[in-house]
């Protein structure tokens, strides 16, 4: 249902409408609107203030996920691209879109704009209190502030955007966004809870384009991280890595004595103390610095500090091409070579190429395989995936690689 109420009053060179009541479904809007006809140019003035937005009504539902039965295709022809094909610049083509997006920015009206909403919001993300002061002059639009909450936090921001080339258009930014909630934020966006703290960023970004995969191509810029970040774990968890970091004596009543067993699992023992010690008693400093050059992200800095441990990272995502390479290192100690190193590469959403290293892997018997059914498996089953319960394998099929262990608990520690 749509109802509208307003006041209209003016001549051949103005007319405002104020008292302006719209109601459309579940969302309300007041304000006014005045517009100067005398001159050249048309003038706006609008204030407007709304109830919350819910943009899902606004948009169409999205189309089912393409089906996932297998089926014998026959190689394209003509001039149909086949999957994993590229444009012209190298960037996949099933990932941007090259399609022309059209900005309609009118160049014949000059306008001032104030909106502020009780919310605006999409699926489960919701922007609270956003506030938007705009300017439109000559076909350019500048966002002059735009403030909101999100998360718990406040994020702030302005921009600029204008017509360049041939039906193209230029965007420069700065956003803020200060001492989010990495615990909501992470939670709602991607399902998981397993961090906590709050996190600060800063960015200035531009782009270039008249497409998708051109504004993508086209970023360029830098970027800040900083706040804190406390790795979560279950109750149980807790309670199991408890029962591994105690001291060699439990360890060595739980493998029922075998000193050799003990010795395999004290490296891997270690590395799971250092890192909860230095990253889930407490919240744990989180930094680093991001350049931005033709849609390439890189940073060399990105640090989580924490009780005299420090995990580096050192990564390149190359967003045109869906592309991820990086390599985070766990120091424990300055005067030795990193505890431990895990390397990534591949598509960003699912790094393919995972690789392990450093001392820890280096420390005696370690080197050698490791029997899957000691106490190392029944800690933090939720960081190392697998099944807790007991198995009647052979002995051949029950032997675990340590590499692929440490693989596996930072493949976990990244979701």
């Amino acid at each position: 249902p749509l109802s509208v109420n307003t006041a209209v009053r003016g001549n051949a060179e103005s007319l405002t409408v104020d008292k302006i009541d719209i109601k459309a479904g579940p969302v309300a809007a007041a304000g006014a609107i005045k517009v100067d006809l005398a001159g050249k140019r048309r003038k706006i003035d609008l204030n407007l203030k709304t109830s919350e937005v819910l943009l899902n009504l606004f948009f169409p539902p999205s189309p089912p996920p393409p089906s996932t039965r297998q089926t014998r295709s026959r190689p394209a022809s003509g001039g149909a691209r086949r999957a994993g094909s590229r444009d012209r610049s190298g960037i996949p083509a099933q990932r941007w879109s090259t399609a022309p997006i059209a900005l309609p920015i009118p160049t014949d009206i000059d306008a001032d704009a104030q909106i502020e909403m009780a919310a605006l919001t999409m699926s489960d993300i919701s922007l609270k209190t956003p506030k938007v002061k705009a300017m439109l002059r000559n076909g350019r639009l500048a966002v002059e502030s735009f403030t909101a909450s999100l998360f718990g936090g406040v994020v702030s921001g302005k921009a600029v955007v204008q017509p360049s080339g041939r039906n193209g258009a230029t965007l420069a930014s700065e956003l803020s966004v200060d001492k989010v909630d990495s615990r909501l934020a992470v939670k709602t966006l991607t399902g998981h809870d397993r961090v906590q703290g709050p996190l600060s960023f800063k960015a200035n970004i531009a782009t270039e384009g008249n497409s998708e995969a051109r504004f993508v191509s086209g970023l360029n810029g830098n970027a800040s991280l900083s706040g804190q970040a406390q790795i979560l774990l279950t109750k149980s968890e807790r309670n199991q890595l408890g029962a591994v970091s105690v001291g060699a004596n439990l360890l060595a009543g739980l493998l029922g004595g075998k000193v050799d067993g003990l010795q395999r699992l004290a490296p891997l023992s270690q590395l799971m103390a250092s890192l909860y010690q230095a990253f889930g008693r407490n919240r744990a400093q989180l930094s680093g610095d991001i350049s931005i050059t033709r849609g390439v992200l890189r940073t060399d800095n990105l640090k989580l500090s924490g009780q005299g441990n420090i995990a580096t990272t050192r990564a390149t995502v190359d967003l045109p091409r869906w592309n991820l390479n990086s390599t985070t290192e766990l120091v424990d100690d300055p005067r030795q070579k990193p505890l431990v190193t895990f390397s990534a590469a591949g598509p960003i959403d699912a790094p393919s190429k995972t690789r392990v290293g450093g001392r820890l892997l280096s420390q005696g018997p370690t080197i050698g395989e490791e029997t899957a059914n000691n106490p190392l498996r029944q800690v933090l089953p939720g960081l190392l995936g697998g099944s807790t319960s007991g198995s009647s394998n052979t002995e051949g099929q029950n032997k675990v690689n340590p590499g692929k262990l440490l693989e596996g608990i930072f493949k976990q520690f990244q979701r």
